[in-house]
């Protein structure tokens, strides 16, 4: 730029040489300080793309392996429904009812009387967050329907309604499951 346009070339030349090396020095260290701000600007933005990159791998770690359990209580309360569809069958009348009731079946049928098992569940409901607000609250629905569904597939046979209650149920639980295994 000075050797370009002479007034400012002779206004250089005029200038004592302490103001200049003064001048020079300072717009060094000032030229020093931008560069070493925008280089903790950039190592802090490296830093948070890393932490959000963290945070979704978790997310989908979690998501994941929600997904694996849930599915796996919805193969569960499916073969549950199929077991409770099998052991009460579509009844005609009363008396044959109570005859079939009585000679082949007690009054519990032999399902299994526990829960599967939900680790997942259990070692990061904490952590359900960072999924989402929607999305956490329907994992611990969806956890809390499938649980009463099986609890209640477990009781004993009370009536023809109750069967077809504690059928629909769990399908339904089934279906939910279902939905929020796609979600997830």
């Amino acid at each position: 730029f000075a050797l370009h346009v002479p007034e400012v070339r002779i206004w250089l030349e005029e200038i004592p040489v302490g103001f200049g090396a003064m001048v020079g020095g300072f717009s060094g260290l000032v030229i020093g300080l931008l560069v070493l701000l925008m280089g903790i600007l950039y190592n802090a933005e490296v830093n948070r793309s890393e932490v959000r990159d963290r945070r979704r791998a978790n997310a989908r770690a979690l998501a994941a392996a929600i997904r694996g359990e849930i599915v796996a209580m919805a193969n569960w309360t499916a073969s549950q429904a199929a077991h409770l569809q099998e052991n009460n069958p579509p009844r005609d009348n009363d008396a044959q009812n109570e005859s079939m009731l009585n000679e082949s079946m007690p009054n519990e049928w032999l399902g299994s009387t526990s829960l599967p098992a939900r680790p997942v569940y259990e070692s990061t409901a904490n952590r359900l967050h960072i999924l989402g607000g929607a999305l956490s609250e329907a994992v611990s629905y969806t956890y809390a329907y499938l649980e009463q569904a099986q609890l209640e597939s477990d009781r004993p046979n009370m009536s023809e309604n109750s069967v077809e209650l504690r059928l629909n149920r769990l399908q339904n639980a089934e279906a939910t499951a279902g939905v929020l295994a796609k979600s997830l």
